[in-house]
């Protein structure tokens, strides 16, 4: 599977851009690509944009509040309009061959009360099909069960591993299958595995989120003292912002901003956000943009 290119409007700080992954000469698609860019201009938020229509068109996860990638913050996810993704992806006849036998092995595991109830539709053969996700729709296609099976080879795989159906392991190399690491090369797209439970592999990853959320609670804590007009609060987090704006030219602190949560759309989530002179950003929304 490789994405030939994509469309992004209205996706954190891209209003649009538009990518294509084809050399211009032999008009075809390298097996890697180095992306290279400044701090903040966005090299994360493409790979993002790549990432989470994928994640949702395998299976990977069911939603966008889902999409585990630190520095992607659901509840901003709409902040600058209806986000919309769309890439365009090809496969190889080998991935289309795996997937319909790992398809047609995982439906011949169901009981039988369920194949009574949905008849095996076989996954489709498209060797280029359009994948679009427009704020919460994905469309994969035309939507047709087939085309949305095509992406799924992975997950039937998983679910046969899982009920330890050894014949499974020759073809599950060849299916098709999205991943994605964070700044420390831990897998983090791995939806196997409980999001609670911190693998020791990922201690630094999670050392890392806990000293930004609580930068994050220091600097609004800091930023409401200053708007109550507290004493010796005004000073700290002016001087804070003053050394920032020395480092990144053009670049200021917005404040506090008040959005409803995910988990909870009654309750309201807290953020700090950063200006970049067009477009505002969560702490940690800014951080991984200048951490790449």
């Amino acid at each position: 599977m490789k994405i030939e290119s994509i469309s992004i409007q209205h996706f954190k700080l891209f209003n649009h851009l538009e990518v294509s992954f084809k050399h211009k000469t032999l008009e075809e698609v390298s097996d890697q690509f180095l992306i290279l860019g400044d701090n903040g201009t966005g090299k994360t938020t493409l790979l993002q944009a790549i990432a989470l229509p994928l994640a949702l068109a395998t299976k990977q996860i069911e939603r966008v509040t889902h999409f585990d990638w630190r520095g992607f913050l659901p509840e901003r996810f709409l902040k600058w309009g209806t986000p919309r993704l769309q890439l365009e992806v090809s496969f190889v006849d080998e991935e289309i061959e795996a997937t319909r036998e790992i398809a047609k092995q995982w439906y011949e595991a169901q009981p039988d009360e369920f194949k009574s109830a949905h008849p095996f539709i076989e996954p489709s053969d498209k060797r280029m099909t359009q994948l679009s996700l427009t704020s919460n729709y994905l469309q994969i296609g035309q939507n047709t069960p087939a085309e949305r099976f095509q992406f799924q080879g992975r997950y039937y795989g998983q679910e046969l591993l899982f009920w330890s159906e050894p014949s499974v392991r020759p073809p599950f190399s060849k299916l098709p299958g999205i991943f994605w690491f964070d700044q420390y090369r831990n897998l983090v797209s791995n939806p196997g595995k409980s999001h609670q439970n911190i693998p020791e592999g990922n201690k630094a990853q999670s050392f890392s989120k806990q000293s930004i959320d609580r930068l994050r609670e220091s600097l609004l804590e800091w930023k409401m003292k200053q708007e109550s007009s507290l004493p010796d609060s005004t000073d700290k987090l002016t001087t804070i912002e003053n050394h920032y704006q020395k480092i990144f030219s053009g670049r200021s602190f917005s404040g506090l901003e008040i959005m409803p949560s995910f988990k909870s759309p009654p309750a309201k989530k807290r953020f700090f956000v950063l200006n970049d002179g067009e477009h505002t950003y969560d702490i940690i929304e800014y951080y991984r943009n200048v951490r790449r």
